[in-house]
């Protein structure tokens, strides 16, 4: 396909992709009458986005025996073991070529779409500008003999997710707020080149052996100023649609309106939400809830308190000598007790429905929160104007 054709079919995706799903068919058949080859090339593409995507499902510590039937080599890379795989491919632990650490390969789907195989590519240029040691360094890019694309990245050995991780280790409340804190100024990082990610949840923050928490996945990221990083068209945001992830997504990314990194900073909240008080902030009475049932939590029903999340668990019993020796506190109540008005007012402004009520970014969540732990008015909620008459008194 020649660039000029590529991008008339790329084109033509993006607009199929504005338009409602049952538009799109009768769209196909009245605005590409006249080129059947181009139809039928859209019709693939909508049959690939259809498959449906996911991301890693498994985290890098579970590896599994390489199998005989998987690549060999990637480039210069010698894959061993299989990983994880998600919707944009697979990730395997390969040998690096100059003899150094090993690292993690994600190997692009074979047949993937142009939008997807762009989004791939993206992917790699955005990584290479973000330099931070809570972001999992990119190495290399490049493709295979067979036409796969592949993405080098940094391994991180014997990883966790991030809410097991806390679990698995009894972090004490200030002690999970100083890991989230390294997660903030990653993602503060990324805001400030530009770059929001659209996908924070636990399973895309790996924490290693050493209790460094690596950031990984940026396959939707969404750029600000695409041309700031000269990394040329961008891929459609209608075409991230059903990469999101409903749990962690703000009401904003739901209804397909304006992404900023105040959609970053509700992921973060969701985040936290979960590694101080162990449930979701949302109030779902379905142990398994739909796609739907989620996505009605997220945009219309009030969020629940810090405090009424701990509320809602204490009838298992089981289920609060976990939360409780997770956390390294004697019960319920002392555990609230720890969640006072500014913290839960911290976390409240981070979940706020509407965006221009969040922390613009997320340096702005983390710096509110270092406020806290040192005993400093925070700007969130009524208790700043408070405390901060009292200090200048």
């Amino acid at each position: 396909m020649n660039p000029q054709r590529y991008r008339q079919v790329d084109d033509a995706f993006d607009k199929l992709l504005e338009l409602p799903t049952a538009a799109r068919q009768q769209a196909l058949a009245e605005l590409y009458k006249d080129d059947e080859e181009l139809r039928c090339e859209l019709i693939e593409l909508l049959r690939a986005l259809d498959d449906g995507e996911e991301f890693l499902r498994t985290p890098f510590a579970h590896g599994v025996p390489f199998a005989e039937t998987a690549p060999v080599r990637a480039g210069a890379y010698r894959l061993n073991e299989f990983l994880g795989e998600g919707g944009s491919g697979k990730v395997y632990r390969a040998d690096s070529p100059t003899g150094g650490p090993q690292v993690a390969l994600k190997l692009n789907r074979a047949g993937r779409s142009l939008a997807q195989n762009r989004r791939f590519r993206q992917e790699w240029q955005l990584l290479v500008q973000l330099d931070h040691p809570s972001i999992a360094r990119c190495y290399d890019y490049g493709v295979t003999a067979e036409g796969q694309l592949y993405l080098v990245t940094e391994l991180v050995e014997n990883a966790v997710f991030i809410d097991r991780w806390c679990d698995e280790n009894c972090l004490t409340v200030h002690k999970r707020l100083a890991l989230f804190s390294a997660v903030c100024r990653a993602v503060a990082t990324a805001h400030q080149a530009g770059v929001v990610h659209r996908d924070i949840k636990p399973q895309n923050i790996l924490v290693s052996r050493g209790g460094v928490p690596k950031l990984i996945d940026f396959g939707i990221a969404k750029l600000l100023d695409p041309g700031r990083l000269a990394l040329g068209p961008q891929p459609s945001t209608a075409s991230s649609i059903r990469l999101l992830s409903p749990g962690y997504t703000s009401p904003e990314q739901l209804n397909g309106c304006r992404i900023t990194p105040a959609s970053d900073v509700y992921a973060l909240g969701v985040l936290l939400f979960e590694l101080l008080t162990g449930c979701s902030p949302y109030r779902l009475e379905d142990s398994m809830p739909s796609v739907l049932a989620i996505s009605r939590a997220v945009c219309e029903k009030p969020l629940l308190s810090l405090s009424e999340g701990l509320k809602r668990q204490a009838g298992d019993r089981t289920r609060v000598l976990q939360l409780c020796r997770a956390r390294r506190v004697d019960g319920l109540d002392a555990l609230r007790r720890q969640f006072d008005g500014d913290l839960e007012a911290i976390v409240g402004k981070a979940l706020s429905r509407e965006p221009g009520e969040r922390y613009a970014t997320a340096h702005e969540l983390e710096a509110d929160l270092r406020r806290w732990q040192t005993g400093r008015p925070v700007l969130a909620g009524a208790g700043f104007l408070r405390r901060l008459l009292v200090q200048i008194s």
